[in-house]
C-alpha cells in the first residue's frame, strides 16, 4: 500500500483532496435540494386545493348564470332569440 501512495505523488495527493471536498459539497447541496424539494411539493399541495376550489366557485357561478339567461332586463333590448313579453 505505502508503494502505491508513493508512486501516487503530489498530483495524486491534491487529487485525492479534491475528490474528498468535491464528495462533500454534494453531500451538502444533495441535503439542501432535499429541504427545497419538500418546500416545493408542500406549495404545489397548496395550489392544487386552491385551483380545485376556484374550480367549483366558477361551476357553481356558471349555473347560477345558466338561470339568468331567461331573465329579462327592463330597458334592455332581449337577447337574440327571445321576444320581450311586457305585463
Amino acid at each position: 500500500m505505502e508503494q502505491w501512495l508513493a508512486q501516487l505523488g503530489v498530483g495524486g495527493a491534491i487529487a485525492g483532496m479534491l475528490f474528498y471536498f468535491y464528495r462533500q459539497d454534494t453531500a451538502r447541496y444533495a441535503a439542501r435540494w432535499q429541504g427545497q424539494s419538500e418546500a416545493l411539493l408542500s406549495v404545489v399541495k397548496e395550489n392544487t386545493m386552491a385551483i380545485t376550489q376556484n374550480t367549483e366557485v366558477v361551476r357553481s357561478l356558471h349555473r347560477r348564470m345558466d338561470r339568468l339567461d331567461g331573465i329579462l332586463v327592463p330597458g334592455e333590448p332581449p337577447p337574440s332569440g327571445q321576444e320581450r313579453r311586457d305585463p
